[in-house]
C-alpha cells in the first residue's frame, strides 16, 4: 500500500493545480466581467468548457457572456452568434433541468429575437411552462414577461397578480433578479408598489452585471412605483437618475415628458 502513496500525492497536486487555475480563470471572467469586456469573458469559458463540457453554470455564463456582447457591439456580429447563444443556454438546461436563470435566458432569448432568426412565442412559452414546474410563482412572472412584450396587457396583469399571490409561498428571494421583477410588477400594474420598492433596493444594493437588467431600468422602476405611491419628486427625482445613467433610456424620456406637461 505504501508504494502507492508517491502516485497519490502526485495526483492529489495535480488536482490542486487544475482547481487552482479555475480559479484563476473564474476571477478574471469576474474582472472583464465588471469591466463590461464580455469578449474575453467569453473567452475564458469556452476554455473552461473545453475541460468541463457537462458544467451547466459554465454553459449559462457563455451564453450570457455572449449576449452581453451581442447588446454592446454590432447587430452583424449578433445575428451570426444567436445559434451559439441559444445552444449555451440549451445545453445548460440540458445538464440541469432546473435551472432557472437559463430557463430566463431562453425565454428572453425568444421573446426578444425576431422570428426570422430564431424568435419564438412558442419557444418562450414551452420554456416558461417548465419553470412553472420548477417554480409556480417565476412561471407567473416569466409568463407576464412574455405577454408583455406581446403587447396583451391585460394577460400581462393577471398573471402579475398571481404570481404576486404565490410570492409568499415562495420563500425567502435569493436571486437578485427575481427582485427586479417583483419591483417591476409594482411599477407597471400598481401591484404592491410599497413592496415593489423594497424589493428594487435590495436589487440595487446587491447589483452585480450578472442580474441581466442595468441600474438605469431599476431607477426608472422606482420612479414609477414612487409615482405609483403619490410622490412626484421623489419620482421625479429617480427619472432623472435614470436618464442620467442611460440618456437615451424611451420609456423613461416619455415618462419625463408626461411628467412635464402635466405641470
Amino acid at each position: 500500500m505504501m508504494r502507492w502513496l508517491p502516485m497519490l500525492f502526485f495526483v492529489f497536486g495535480m488536482l490542486q493545480g487544475i482547481q487552482a487555475q479555475t480559479d484563476t480563470l473564474l476571477e478574471q471572467a469576474e474582472v472583464y466581467a465588471q469591466k463590461n469586456e464580455w469578449r474575453q469573458v467569453a473567452k475564458i469559458y469556452e476554455e473552461l468548457l473545453e475541460d468541463e463540457p457537462e458544467n451547466a453554470v459554465y454553459w449559462y455564463r457563455y451564453g450570457g457572456a455572449l449576449a452581453k456582447r451581442a447588446q454592446s457591439g454590432s447587430k452583424l456580429w449578433a445575428l451570426t452568434y444567436l445559434g451559439t447563444m441559444e445552444n449555451a443556454f440549451n445545453m445548460a438546461v440540458a445538464l440541469d433541468p432546473k435551472n432557472r436563470e437559463a430557463r430566463w435566458a431562453l425565454i428572453d432569448f425568444y421573446v426578444s429575437v425576431p422570428g426570422l432568426v430564431g424568435g419564438s412565442f412558442e419557444k418562450a412559452m414551452q420554456q416558461v411552462e417548465a419553470l412553472m414546474a420548477i417554480s409556480p410563482m417565476e412561471g407567473h412572472l416569466a409568463k407576464s414577461y412574455v405577454y408583455e412584450y406581446e403587447e396583451e396587457e391585460q394577460l400581462a396583469q393577471d398573471e402579475a397578480e398571481l404570481a404576486y399571490r404565490l410570492l409568499k409561498q415562495y420563500g425567502p428571494i435569493k436571486r437578485n433578479a427575481i427582485r427586479y421583477q417583483i419591483g417591476k410588477i409594482g411599477a407597471l400594474y400598481g401591484i404592491d408598489p410599497a413592496q415593489g420598492k423594497e424589493q428594487l433596493q435590495v436589487y440595487m444594493a446587491n447589483y452585480s452585471v450578472y442580474d441581466g437588467v442595468p441600474l438605469a431600468w431599476a431607477y426608472f422602476r422606482m420612479a414609477q412605483l414612487y409615482d405609483c405611491l403619490k410622490q412626484p419628486d421623489l419620482a421625479l427625482d429617480w427619472c432623472n437618475k435614470a436618464l442620467q445613467k442611460a440618456p437615451r433610456l424611451k420609456p423613461a424620456q416619455e415618462w419625463l415628458a408626461q411628467h412635464r406637461a402635466k405641470k
